[in-house]
């Protein structure tokens, strides 16, 4: 409930910077959250069938059976956004912006409910900071913990980013200003190296690496595409910088030393 409120208030605010309407801001929140949480169900059940099957209680049964896929509240909610945003012909990228400052704060608060119920831990560790849970035989890596610590860096640099990104030379590149979708793609690494950890620390749990290579690279990808550089210009520029370097002479280098001060290892000056 917490991560849920405190989600939601930051949307409304970073929203309200962004020129959006209280009340539709209000709106796919609810809409986004609901559906999310509809959709982590079907995952949940979809992939832990042989649990569940055709019981249709056990389906919506939360507190007896309980269980939600995160790949799926994250899919379920996009697809919200994105459609409610298409209706109301706002800018999309500008939307998930602010989703993604609203989702990455919640997911600080659903790690720690996740640590004190003692649910979604880590495969055993001998190191220090292992934590031995209720009913789980040996310590066990925190990887609620990890996701936590990993979520705060994530508030810290995407509400940074946002208030920055217009100024990014290097984000804008040749357009005339910045566009919107640089907090999104950014939430986007970050998640899926936050999926990289659990894949790879949680037991039975290696389909999340697959996942979080997605995540990094589609990010990356994405976040390029919506600068304003120019994908052929950069790789020439890069290109020419680096025939420059290999058709220098040696002995231009060593004056360039010199200059500053370095031959071969020894202060000049």
């Amino acid at each position: 409930m917490l991560a849920f409120f405190l989600g939601a208030f930051v949307v409304w605010k970073k929203g309200r910077e962004e020129h959006f309407e209280e009340e539709e801001l209000f709106d796919v929140t609810l809409l986004a959250t609901f559906w999310g949480l509809v959709v982590a169900r079907i995952g949940y059940i979809a992939l832990y069938w042989s649990e569940f099957e055709w019981n249709i209680l056990k389906w919506v049964t939360l507190v007896r059976n309980p269980g939600l896929s995160t790949e799926g509240f994250i899919l379920g909610g996009l697809v919200v956004v994105v459609v409610f945003a298409r209706s109301k012909k706002w800018l999309v990228w500008n939307i998930l912006d602010v989703a993604a400052l609203g989702a990455v704060v919640a997911s600080v608060w659903m790690y720690l409910a996740a640590f004190l119920n003692g649910s979604g831990y880590g495969v055993r560790t001998s190191l220090p900071w292992g934590i031995s849970f209720p009913g789980v035989e040996g310590p066990r890596h925190p990887t609620q913990m990890y996701g936590l610590l990993l979520s705060v860096v994530l508030v810290w640099l995407l509400h940074k980013i946002f208030a920055q990104y217009r100024t990014y030379d290097w984000y804008k590149g040749n357009a005339n200003e910045a566009v919107g979708g640089l907090v999104a793609c950014v939430y986007l690494v970050g998640l899926g190296l936050l999926f990289l950890i659990m894949g790879w620390l949680q037991p039975g749990d290696r389909m999340r690496i697959w996942l979080g290579l997605f995540g990094v690279i589609a990010g990356l990808g994405l976040g390029y595409m919506r600068s304003g550089r120019v994908l052929r210009e950069d790789g020439e520029n890069i290109w020419q910088r680096m025939r420059r370097r290999e058709v220098t002479p040696e002995p231009v280098r060593q004056r360039k030393r010199k200059r500053h001060g370095i031959v071969a290892g020894v202060d000049v000056k």
